[in-house]
């Protein structure tokens, strides 16, 4: 997280206001126990095994082959390797290590989860010292979270980290939306949403035509999605055919919003209180393609299903089409609420039918969609 945005928390020594911490501490226990692995189950000589990976935590990480052959030294306490996972599962849960099943992940398992921390928080310390005060490179990488990739590799090298390192630090942090790995013009950067500080205006796309508002809205009362919307944004990255659209040779990246060039649309992206909204424009000399936002929209919802998974809970709809993008944080519809014939905003002072117009897929596709769910 960018140094401004950090805020530091006194905790008092003594007295009747340490003992009103209870209060706290009976949160942070509520906040635990209602995580979707408390009491799950393990094997009981899962704890070797547990314990044999805490004396290996000096080598900072294992490899899985390596993993499985301590395991078959265990004699009669051994795992089966359904069972290790499970176990890695588990530990990578309670944070006591990293472990992510996806092929480029799964032969690596970062044992001391505070080495990974210590490089990520190396990085941020980039713009730290005074006699890069005046770096052009630092100031940038303040200024927009950009970071080219031979300034990053110095940044590890001072901070004593091994070369054979640098690939699983970079793509653990990817995996867990700390950066996005970029290629653009035979270049090869790094981008750290979490760095950006440059302001999204909205004055280059007043002149072009738009689609309705497509929103994912999160619970107001327990989830505030803005690392939701930093891993969103670098996943958008991968997407194929996907680029970051470009205006004036700067990537068109925000601090809560970025814009995306797609089959010869513009696809914007934002986080407004506790909404992440899209809209996709296009030049006024073209129309914007119905099926291209039938594409966008599914390659959104597909990625967002990850996120809840995860136990995030939010719900799809659409802003009224007076809706403006990057504002308004209560202008909300559900699929669902829209599927009614005529229906009238409620948001709005001058009475109008929120319209058929508003959806960004057919009335008959939603239509299915909706009696499946029963």
């Amino acid at each position: 997280m960018h140094t401004e945005r950090c805020f530091a928390i006194k905790i008092p020594k003594n007295g009747e206001k340490l003992e009103e911490l209870s209060v706290l501490k009976e949160k942070i226990a509520y906040v635990i126990k209602n995580q979707h692995y408390w009491k799950r189950r393990v094997k009981p000589a899962s704890a070797i095994l547990e314990r044999v990976l805490q004396e290996e935590k000096t080598s900072r990480t294992i490899h899985m082959k390596e993993l499985l052959e301590l395991n078959n030294t265990l004699g009669k306490f051994r795992l089966d390797d359904s069972e290790i996972i499970t176990l890695l599962k588990y530990l990578h849960q309670a944070g006591t290590l990293l472990y992510f099943e996806e092929p480029d992940l799964k032969d690596t398992i970062i044992l001391d989860v505070q080495w990974l921390v210590g490089a990520f928080k190396s990085i941020l310390r980039f713009n730290v010292g005074i006699e890069k005060a005046n770096n052009s490179k630092v100031q940038t990488f303040k200024k927009t979270g950009e970071l080219d990739e031979a300034e990053l590799l110095k940044i590890l090298e001072e901070r004593l980290y091994e070369k054979k390192d640098y690939k699983i630090l970079t793509s653990i942090m990817e995996r867990l939306g700390l950066l996005a790995v970029c290629h653009s013009e035979n270049r090869l950067w790094y981008y750290f949403p979490s760095m950006n500080r440059r302001k999204f205006e909205n004055k280059p796309f007043e002149d072009v035509k738009k689609s309705s508002i497509l929103l994912f809205q999160f619970e107001k009362e327990k989830q505030l999605p803005i690392f939701v919307f930093y891993k969103f944004v670098v996943k958008c990255m991968k997407f194929p055919r996907w680029e970051i659209y470009i205006e004036k040779n700067c990537p068109c990246i925000y601090d809560d919003a970025a814009c995306f060039s797609f089959k010869g649309h513009i696809v914007l992206l934002c986080i407004y209180n506790f909404q992440i909204q899209v809209q996709v424009c296009r030049n006024a000399a073209n129309e914007i393609d119905t099926n291209r936002l039938s594409e966008i929209k599914s390659e959104l919802e597909n990625t967002m299903e990850e996120f809840r998974s995860r136990n995030y809970t939010f719900e799809i709809g659409y802003k009224c089409l007076n809706g403006k993008f990057h504002k308004e944080g209560l202008n909300f519809y559900s699929e669902k609420e829209l599927m009614v014939e005529g229906k009238v905003c409620k948001f709005c002072s001058d009475f109008h039918e929120l319209g058929k117009e508003i959806y960004w897929v057919s009335l008959i596709f939603i239509l299915l969609l909706l009696i499946s769910e029963f």
